[in-house]
């Protein structure tokens, strides 16, 4: 509880900065059974917020997490607290073009409920999640260092903090931050529910270990 409270201290010390207007740029067709345009083709790599409008956001890392969701518990990507890296991360993996994460390299994809378009781990209906894909980003037509994550053409994401619980026999959880992808189009088949409005918004950037 000392390590949440002092990590939202300093969000409260933090500036504020517009997120920058970009254009994505896809780097491997979805779909593609490939890791071209990956940070790494083998080897592991770590997900971080990026060009955050909360400046002490910067370099949080994305991890999976468990959280309940109406009478339904899912499983998860989110904004990690514990930046410190000497707590244990899990590692990204691009597996035939697909986005892994863990030791198991569990499959993740964004919920096409754009009110909530969460990245989900292991859904049980892969027809109701958009594949994650890889992204470069530019600027007035000018390429920008990094390969960021998105979907169907969007890269900013939104952040809500959720805060942390108790349960019985320690089953609380940790504060955290949930992630959503923004601006993705209404799908007839898994039309949006209601969801909160992004406390602020930035980038996932994917970057070798």
């Amino acid at each position: 509880m000392k390590s949440t409270t002092l990590a939202l201290a300093t969000f409260l010390l933090g500036t504020t900065t517009a997120i920058p207007s970009v254009v994505p740029v896809p780097l491997n067709p979805s779909g593609a059974a490939s890791c071209v345009g990956w940070p790494s083709t083998q080897g592991a790599f770590k997900v971080q917020v990026s060009s955050s409008e909360d400046d002490a956001f910067n370099d949080f890392p994305i991890q999976p997490t468990t959280t309940t969701w109406g009478s339904s518990t899912l499983e998860l990507l989110g904004a990690n607290l514990l930046k410190s890296y000497r707590y244990a991360k899990a590692p990204y993996f691009c597996v035939n073009g697909e986005l892994r994460v863990g030791a198991s390299q569990e499959t993740v994809g964004v919920s096409k409920d754009m009110r909530n378009a969460f990245p989900l781990l292991q859904v049980e209906d892969p027809e109701s999640t958009y594949e994650i894909e890889v992204y470069a980003h530019e600027i007035d037509g000018v390429r920008q260092e990094g390969v960021f994550l998105g979907a169907q053409n969007k890269t900013t994401w939104g952040f809500n903090y959720v805060r942390p619980t108790c349960g019985a026999e320690g089953a609380g959880q940790n504060g955290f931050f949930q992630v959503k992808l923004l601006d993705l189009p209404v799908d007839e088949q898994y039309p949006p529910t209601a969801g909160y409005d992004p406390e602020f918004q930035g980038f996932l950037k994917l970057t070798v270990w």
